[in-house]
């Protein structure tokens, strides 16, 4: 493992560690269970330098990905620390692991629970088709969020936005808003098939199931 490499390891495991989060096999990325929701820190390494930028992230965990996404990034941590030296880079990597912590609890409280959470995603779905910017993504973790809080016709709704979106770039995402349409008639389908998706993505993470469906 390269010298930076170890002291950015190190730096994550004594910071981050006691806090709950999991280092990701080898990598750079670390994860901390929020129940429905992976923390997701990553301490991106450069295609041109020694070093690492930060990135501080929410993975929803309904996703289909078979990846980590990062779903909702705080923008403001990116910043880039540069290995000169083991001196100088050792407090440097300290300082981003704290930073790491700060924007992580931020983004834990700014989602304390699926109501604030599906406030949040629809708002995040207008705000981007108001800029002309028409993610499928977004429309459809709005979906996703609003079924489990129980508000399907807006899910519908929104289905019918993601289906229109995915049409123009990857129809073959189809099967999934057929499952998600099914599934959104009734309340209890879709939180149960929800949940189940939540649970197997958990079990990749190596994390316990979820006994119930996220309570809103």
């Amino acid at each position: 493992m390269a010298e930076h490499t170890s002291i950015i390891a190190a730096a994550a495991k004594s910071t981050l560690g006691p806090l709950g989060f999991r280092r990701q096999g080898r990598s750079r990325l670390w994860f901390a269970d929020r129940g429905y929701w992976l923390s997701i820190v990553e301490f991106q390494p450069s295609g041109f330098s020694k070093g690492s930028y930060l990135n501080v992230s929410a993975h929803w965990l309904w996703t289909p990905h078979n990846y980590i996404s990062f779903d909702h990034t705080v923008d403001d941590v990116r910043t880039f620390i540069s290995f000169e030296d083991v001196d100088q880079f050792a407090p440097s990597a300290a300082q981003q692991a704290a930073d790491a912590v700060v924007a992580s609890e931020r983004l834990r409280l700014a989602h304390p629970d699926l109501t604030s959470l599906t406030d949040f995603l629809i708002e995040r779905d207008a705000h981007w088709t108001s800029q002309g910017r028409l993610d499928c993504w977004a429309s459809y973790n709005a979906a996703i969020a609003c079924g489990l809080t129980n508000q399907l016709a807006k899910a519908r709704e929104l289905l019918v936005t993601t289906r229109e979106r995915f049409a123009g770039w990857r129809p073959d995402f189809f099967p999934l808003v057929d499952e998600l349409e099914a599934a959104s008639r009734k309340a209890a389908t879709f939180g149960a098939f929800i949940h189940a998706r939540i649970n197997a993505n958990r079990a990749r993470f190596g994390l316990p199931a979820l006994s119930a469906t996220p309570a809103p």
